[in-house]
């Protein structure tokens, strides 16, 4: 849904009317749009000039769509039902009555901009867009697929910066799928191995405390084999025959 709406509906549309209706209330009005367009809610995106420049990354205009000023009363009711739309698409757990509700949702959203767009005829804006047609199918694809999270580009944004730098550096520009593969094939060997000498490091740290702890001890200054957790060795010096043994636990439950 982060093509589709974010970057799609919402960012190249809906944010493009609402830039062109500030635009017409001039420039005192922009300010003050600028001036107070974000709250601090935490984990959004805060803009500095919101309304002068243009963004490539859905997820700026998912956060954006959040918050919008009240210009143009029809726009904003379309606004409105659009986030009421996309709240109903981004949940995470679905059942009838929750597809039911995002359905009703889309077809109030839909009738809003089959309104909007007559009244704007003039302004000659195509609102015939395959992202804006994909919508219709949001619901029909959680019933098919789940939720959006498990078709949704939004997890893989953050993959974009080391994939690039994959590409760019260990790739010949041609056929790179198998040539990244063979990088995190590598990047993940290296892994393994790091972690390895780390706990291998431990354990010998571990082994020289254990020896430093000990020392003075004649209890366990034993000769013995360690294997991480298990010590083979006795703690008792001198030989004992089976008949003293006896004797000497004959309180002992355990060999009662």
């Amino acid at each position: 849904m982060l093509a589709v709406n974010f970057s799609g509906k919402f960012g190249d549309h809906l944010w493009a009317e609402l830039l062109r209706i500030l635009d017409k209330a001039g420039h005192q009005t922009m300010a003050m749009v600028e001036k107070n367009m974000m709250p601090r809610w935490h984990t959004l995106n805060h803009f500095d000039e919101a309304l002068s420049i243009s963004y490539t990354d859905g997820q700026k205009f998912e956060d954006l769509s959040k918050n919008t000023e009240k210009e143009g009363y029809l726009l904003l009711h379309c606004l409105q039902a659009y986030i009421e739309f996309d709240l109903y698409t981004a949940l995470e757990l679905h059942m009838t009555h929750t597809i039911a509700a995002g359905q009703e949702a889309l077809s109030t959203f839909n009738a809003l901009m089959q309104k909007y767009a007559q009244k704007t005829d003039n302004m000659k804006k195509n609102w015939n867009f395959p992202k804006n047609h994909t919508c219709m199918h949001a619901f029909n694809d959680i019933k098919a697929k789940g939720i959006t999270h498990n078709f949704n580009t939004k997890p893989n944004e953050k993959m974009h910066g080391p994939l690039k730098e994959k590409y760019q550096k260990h790739t010949n520009f041609k056929n790179v799928a198998q040539q990244i593969l063979d990088v995190n094939h590598l990047k993940a060997v290296l892994e393994l191995i790091h972690c390895r000498i780390s706990n291998y490091d431990v354990y010998l740290s571990n082994m020289e405390a254990d020896m430093r702890s000990s020392e003075g001890n004649d209890v366990d200054n034993v000769e013995q084999e360690d294997f991480f957790h298990v010590r083979l060795g006795s703690r008792v010096k001198q030989p004992l025959a089976l008949g003293a043994i006896e004797q000497r636990s004959t309180t002992d439950k355990a060999f009662m």
